[in-house]
C-alpha cells in the first residue's frame, strides 16, 4: 500500500495519502513535516510484520500516524 506525500513549504504541513495496489486513494491525513521519518518507520514496521507472518499488508494512516512506536 504506497504511500504519497505533498508538501505545503510555507505552512509545515504535509498530506499523507495512502493508496491500494489499483492506484485508489484509501485515506489522506495532513500532518507536520517533522512527523514523517515516524509515519515511514511506523509503514517499514507494518510491512516487515506482515512479510515475516506471511500475510497481506493491511494498515490505515490512523494507525501509522496515532499509534504509539512499537
Amino acid at each position: 500500500m504506497p504511500l504519497s506525500f505533498s508538501e505545503e513549504r510555507e505552512t509545515g504541513l504535509v498530506a499523507v495519502t495512502l493508496t491500494d495496489e489499483s492506484g485508489e486513494v484509501v485515506q489522506t491525513r495532513v500532518v507536520g513535516a517533522d512527523e514523517l521519518s515516524r509515519i515511514a518507520a511506523a509503514a517499514r514496521r507494518a510491512a516487515a510484520r506482515a512479510r515475516e507472518r506471511g500475510e497481506p499488508l493491511f494498515v490505515t494512516l490512523d494507525e501509522l500516524i496515532d499509534d504509539p512506536p512499537a
